[in-house]
Order: C-alpha cells, then sequence, then structure tokens
C-alpha cells in the first residue's frame, strides 16, 4: 500500500517541478494521466485499508 501511495508522490513531485521549474506545458493527455493514476492509487490504498479491517490478506 505505502509503496503504491510513495511512487504516485514521486511521479506527482516531477510534474510539479517540471511544470514550475522548467515552465512546461503540461497537455490534455498527461493530464488525464495524472487523474487517472490519483484515482487509481487511491481506490487501491482504500480497497487495501478495508481489506486490513476485514482480516484478509492477498
Amino acid at each position: 500500500m505505502e509503496t503504491s501511495i510513495l511512487s504516485s508522490i514521486e511521479t506527482l513531485t516531477v510534474i510539479i517541478i517540471s511544470v514550475t521549474w522548467f515552465d512546461t506545458m503540461l497537455q490534455s493527455v498527461q493530464l488525464f494521466d495524472v487523474m487517472i493514476m490519483l484515482i487509481f492509487v487511491t481506490r487501491l490504498s482504500i480497497e487495501g485499508n478495508k481489506a486490513v479491517v476485514e482480516g484478509k490478506s492477498f
């Protein structure tokens, strides 16, 4: 769980740095990819927390 969250934060940090430091403009496809990544990482972390509470292991 924590690994997937950390990997998404790393990606977002790179995107923020490239936009602010290098004045890079993101295309709509790249913004869509960021949204998809955040949705799935959030979904995985929520489902993982439910599994821990219910006592299931994968």
